[in-house]
């Protein structure tokens, strides 16, 4: 049994994480493709072009969406001239037989200003978006993801990484509620929310978990291994109620 995981640094977590800790109570093989900096591009197509993925369906897959404002940007990872220009920046995930994504490694103010390359890349590309427009990028993904996974009959879970459901104009980090843009409702209403796992009816995710708890690491954003190990509980919780998989250890 496979279980299939996908997001940012909240879901790669190396080896103390709610992906390896779930992996562990439901006695799946975990495939994590978390990866730090990743946003909700990469973290959307990474199961379209996971060739793995195409061989053998997961019995399990669980998205956690990332940040409103990352960016990522397919390259040809065997074009030997852009692996070159980007030599030196750590965000590069492997993504599809010859193509890798270029993650902004945090956002707005992310890794790619410090790379010559990078800061070249995406300057464009923030210039030319703004606060809603990045909000609907993520909304089509996450709508996008939903449809592939039903249409394929692939049993799922999602939840983003913090609470960006409400009006806030800023929630945590560069993030801000996508509930002030009225325009972009008919979108979230397309996403089929009971298939999320969220920490409370007030949709807080693990990033608010960990601060309800005093489980913040030092740089007061990513979880504690505490939080990581309630939010696996969560899930397993969610599977268990809507009899999604059978949970037990054999």
């Amino acid at each position: 049994m496979i279980l299939y995981t996908v997001g940012c640094s909240f879901t790669y977590a190396q080896q103390r994480g709610w992906p390896n800790i779930l992996a562990d109570k439901i006695n799946f093989t975990l495939e994590n493709k978390g990866h730090p900096g990743a946003g909700n591009t990469y973290i959307g197509n990474a199961l379209l072009l996971d060739s793995a993925f195409a061989r053998k369906k997961p019995d399990l897959v669980v998205i956690m969406w990332s940040g409103l404002t990352r960016k990522d940007l397919s390259v040809d990872h065997k074009d030997q001239h852009i692996m070159s220009a980007l030599d030196g920046y750590g965000y590069i995930r492997w993504t599809g037989h010859n193509t890798s994504y270029l993650l902004s490694g945090g956002g707005q103010i992310g890794s790619w200003h410090w790379h010559p390359a990078t800061k070249e890349i995406f300057d464009p590309l923030y210039k030319f978006s703004n606060e809603k427009t990045m909000a609907q990028d993520t909304l089509v993904q996450i709508i996008n993801t939903q449809h592939y996974l039903k249409q394929n009959n692939i049993t799922y879970l999602m939840s983003s990484y913090v609470n960006y459901w409400g009006n806030n104009k800023k929630v945590v980090d560069l993030d801000y509620g996508i509930g002030q843009f009225a325009d972009l409702k008919y979108l979230v209403d397309k996403i089929d929310f009971s298939r999320w796992v969220f920490a409370n009816e007030n949709k807080d995710c693990i990033h608010e978990l960990a601060k309800m708890n005093n489980d913040l690491e030092e740089d007061n954003f990513h979880p504690g291994f505490n939080t990581h190990e309630r939010w696996a509980d969560l899930i397993l919780k969610k599977l268990n109620e809507d009899n999604y998989i059978t949970t037990e250890k054999k």
